[in-house]
């Protein structure tokens, strides 16, 4: 009988060392904030995209030898793929590559093995290879444009060419070849540059800045410690608050303070636990712009 006792004992200690194992993350400080380098601008379906973030235990601290995973799964949609993660050499940084099968809304998620157990990305909208959008933002419109460049060039060189004629014979026709060619090379180059302007558009404009700035609020993790009601779906998937980082929903603030802190927050308060997340002036103008719109 206390063999048998002394059995259950031992498996009982086992199964609550095993709960306990499970437990630890959520109970013993293991929670994490991932933070994505980029939003990606354009994605084309069967195209590669590279994709980056850090993982920091209690959002400050980068966290390595970690075996993240992120998860895909096309809106409406039940099957899900998941998508291995490796670490680049720099501590708590990851990468992976994504191709995404077919064009629509995909949803994906990161999950690093810490609490919350998966921290959703912003949807993707991926476009077809063809589709007009995925064609200007690869170059359709370079090539739309390369037309009048080449004339812009051809008159160049028609300028050149009538200086040259001109030096040599001193003819009035030489003189009047030169300004036809520089009028020809002026209309080529005025051609091209608003089909330049309109491909930079359609790669770096993917909405209001408002809007912008709400996806990077849930692209650098902000939504894990903060709470906004524009993020509110979120934040329920996520189920995780922490107590000491305030309600942004209806917050406002100086903007060129908020772009400082934003920027170091720890040069205007020391003792903050929030991050430098290292962003870019567009980023800081964006989130700006979503945390103190009405």
């Amino acid at each position: 009988m206390k063999q048998l006792l002394s059995l259950r004992t031992v498996w009982a200690v086992a199964a609550l060392v095993g709960l306990l194992a499970f437990a630890l993350p959520a109970f013993a400080g293991g929670w994490a904030v991932v933070t994505l380098d980029h939003l990606p601008d354009q994605v084309i379906a069967g195209q590669p995209v590279n994709v980056g973030f850090v993982v920091r235990q209690h959002g400050i601290t980068p966290l390595g030898g970690l075996k993240p995973v992120i998860r895909l799964q096309k809106a409406g949609e039940a099957n899900s793929k998941a998508v291995p993660v490796a670490s680049d050499g720099n501590t708590g940084h990851y990468s992976a590559t994504l191709t995404f099968p077919s064009a629509g809304v995909w949803q994906w998620t990161v999950e690093t093995g810490f609490w919350p157990e998966r921290q959703p990305m912003p949807d993707l909208s991926v476009v077809a290879e063809g589709d007009p959008a995925s064609t200007e933002s690869s170059g359709g419109a370079a090539s739309s444009a390369s037309l009048p460049v080449v004339f812009g060039v051809a008159g160049l060189v028609g300028v050149a060419g009538g200086l040259f004629a001109l030096a040599r014979t001193k003819a009035p026709w030489a003189a009047v070849a030169v300004l036809l060619a520089a009028f020809a090379s002026g209309i080529g180059f005025a051609s091209a540059a608003p089909h330049a302007t309109a491909s930079e558009a359609t790669v770096v404009s993917t909405g209001s800045q408002v809007e912008q700035g709400q996806r990077l609020f849930v692209a650098k993790g902000c939504v894990v410690c903060h709470t906004h009601d524009a993020a509110s779906d979120v934040k329920r998937v996520i189920d995780f608050n922490l107590d000491d980082a305030p309600n942004l929903t209806n917050f406002s603030a100086d903007p060129d303070y908020l772009a400082k802190w934003l920027d170091d927050p720890a040069s205007i308060k020391p003792s903050t636990y929030m991050p430098n997340l290292n962003l870019s002036d567009e980023e800081i103008g964006a989130l700006a712009a979503f945390i103190n719109a009405p």
